[in-house]
Parts: C-alpha cells; sequence; structure tokens
C-alpha cells in the first residue's frame, strides 16, 4: 500500500540508487580510514563508484523467497568467479590469460586452484562475500499520521508544539510518518537459507 512517489518505477529507482551511491562514497572513510603506515592516500577511492538498479513485484511472500533464493545463488557464482580471476590477475596472469583458465570451469575447478595455488579455502570466506547481503523493510508497529509523529518527536526532543509545527511546514516527509517501517540489515543472506553454498555447479559460469 505504499503510495511513494505515487508508485511511479522510474522516481523511486532512480533516488534509491542515488541515494545509495552518494551514501556509499559519503560513508567510505568511515569504513576505510586513510593508513598512516602505507600512506594517506592508500584506502582512498581510485575512481567515481556507480551502481544500477531494478525494482520488482512480486505477489507472494514465496515468490519473494524463490527471487532471493535465485539471487544468492548468482552472487556465489559471481563471487567464486571474480575471487579466482584476480587471484590469478595479481599472481602475475595477464587478465586475457585468466580468462581463458577459468572459461568452462565449474565450481570444484575453481575451489581446486584457490585452495592449491594461494591457499583460499572458498568455503571460508564469509557468508556475506559468497552469499551477498539483504535489506529488511519490517512492517510498522502501528501507523500514525504526519502531523501525530511530529508531535510525538516534538515531545521527545522537548521542542514543543511549535517546534514541531515549523517542521511539519517545512516539509519533514510527505504521507504517513510510520509507513514502510524501519530498515534493517541482515548481515549474511545466509539466513534466507542454505541456497547457493557449493552448488554452482550446472549452473552457466560468467
Amino acid at each position: 500500500d505504499c503510495q511513494l512517489w505515487s508508485r511511479r518505477i522510474q522516481k523511486i529507482v532512480t533516488n534509491v540508487v542515488s541515494l545509495f551511491t552518494s551514501a556509499y562514497v559519503f560513508n567510505w572513510p568511515r569504513f576505510f580510514p586513510p593508513s598512516p603506515e602505507s600512506g594517506t592516500d592508500s584506502l582512498c577511492l581510485k575512481f567515481p563508484p556507480s551502481f544500477d538498479a531494478r525494482m520488482v513485484l512480486y505477489p507472494s511472500d514465496e515468490n519473494l523467497k524463490d527471487y532471493l533464493a535465485w539471487r544468492q545463488v548468482d552472487c556465489h557464482i559471481n563471487n567464486q568467479y571474480n575471487t579466482c580471476f584476480w587471484a590469478l590477475v595479481q599472481s602475475g596472469k595477464k587478465q586475457t590469460e585468466a580468462y581463458e583458465i577459468l572459461r568452462g570451469s565449474r565450481t570444484s575447478d575453481k575451489n581446486e586452484i584457490l585452495f592449491s595455488q594461494f591457499g583460499i579455502n572458498y568455503g571460508s570466506i564469509p557468508p556475506i562475500f559468497r552469499k551477498g547481503s539483504v535489506l529488511i523493510r519490517k512492517p510498522p508497529k502501528e501507523r500514525v499520521s504526519r502531523e501525530e509523529a511530529l508531535k510525538r518527536r516534538g515531545e521527545q526532543t522537548g521542542k514543543g508544539e511549535g517546534a514541531a509545527e515549523r517542521d511539519r511546514t517545512c516539509g519533514a516527509g510527505d504521507g504517513e510518518e510510520a509507513r514502510g517501517g524501519a530498515v534493517g540489515v541482515i548481515s549474511s543472506a545466509g539466513q534466507i537459507g542454505e541456497v547457493g553454498e557449493g552448488n554452482g555447479e550446472g549452473v552457466g559460469e560468467k
């Protein structure tokens, strides 16, 4: 029942991916601060990142679970390939040579390359990298009007009704304040299920 931007898919997608990209750049130094030992610029972004986005609408929770499970398998395939590919490149192979080595390879082949040549046990890589991560928007416990939410906010911060009224007239959000609820982070998509754990064989490699 969300009415954000009148449910216009282009508007929602462009704003979500724009906010994500800006937040990614804005928070980069927080998670990757400069290292005095290796130079102040060693962990700075080397180029502007970009992201794509898509919006899908499914009729039931079961359909949504199937979609997320498929995305986990896709993430597993891509991550295993990239882990193996860049390990080969960093060992001295040209990118074209690494591509030829991995072309037509199966999951077991990549696991063998990673373990025998680089001592990497792919199964020990954290699930957040092997399976990706998922953000879940939890349904709100209650729905309140915008005016009621601003009133509560003023009471909690000690602003009073005058400040709450200024927030309202300055456009502090649209629609119902509690609509959509809070966003919770699942650190590992493995919580959805163990789909994609070493079962990439037979699935088209990239």
